[in-house]
């Protein structure tokens, strides 16, 4: 990584992700989570005798909603999750003994302790357990990636919002960024001032229909010009 090179010493930065030439100050975050229902196997004609992991896991999955926080950050809103590869089970005939479901939580600006945002998902589990006694399920943290907030009071913000408004005609507004992108090492690590700022739509990123139209590729490419002229004069 430029970071690991020490490769990050520029004055300012710009992401060029979808933000609909809107000017990014702020994204969230990913906790990624590993759920795992333990269960016991059994023949599929004799389910009593075992404990079905995949309905345990369905238990947990309707009230996951549950493990968000009431928050909400002026940029980029509340913290979300999704439920978001699930695999369990070993033949047809035979009751589940395991069920493994890989779940997405994004985190906004100000979560920064893993342990705070797993506690939810624990609980929930507990909670579970008191009603259902078969259900066991224990929740492990895969992956961490912080949140990242940028000044709306530098010199690249302040450039990137005249160079929009002069090549589309309209002032974009000061917004969050509700996906990933690599302006957190800008943010967090190098210290940079950053924006994220580009053609196109989160909307229709990861989907079937993912494009950029046409005329606003051009207006990207119009203040990405003006943008660059301006802080380097």
């Amino acid at each position: 990584m430029l970071w690991e090179r020490g490769l990050l010493t520029q004055d300012a930065a710009v992401v060029g992700e979808p933000s609909e030439l809107q000017v990014g100050l702020a994204e969230r975050g990913g906790a990624w989570f590993t759920a795992t229902a333990y269960g016991k196997a059994a023949h599929g004609s004799q389910p009593h005798r075992g404990v079905n992991a995949i309905t345990s896991m369905a238990r947990f999955l309707l009230r996951l909603p549950e493990v968000l926080p009431d928050r909400e950050h002026p940029l980029v809103g509340r913290p979300t999750v999704n439920a978001a590869l699930i695999s369990g089970g070993s033949a047809p005939n035979v009751v589940p003994d395991r069920c493994e479901v890989d779940i997405d939580r994004r985190i906004v600006p100000g979560e920064t302790d893993p342990d705070e945002v797993r506690a939810p998902f624990l609980a929930l589990a507990r909670s579970l357990r008191a009603d259902h006694p078969e259900v066991e399920i224990e929740v492990t943290l895969r992956e961490w990636t912080d949140a990242a907030e940028a000044s709306a009071d530098t010199d690249i913000a302040r450039v990137a919002v005249d160079a929009v408004e002069a090549s589309t005609g309209v002032r974009p507004e000061l917004v969050g960024f509700t996906g990933i992108t690599d302006a957190r090492f800008y943010i967090n690590e190098a210290h940079i001032p950053t924006v994220i700022c580009g053609p196109g739509s989160l909307t229709v990123a990861h989907t079937a229909d993912e494009s950029v139209a046409v005329d606003e590729l051009v207006a990207g490419a119009r203040a990405y010009a003006r943008m660059f002229a301006a802080f380097l004069a």
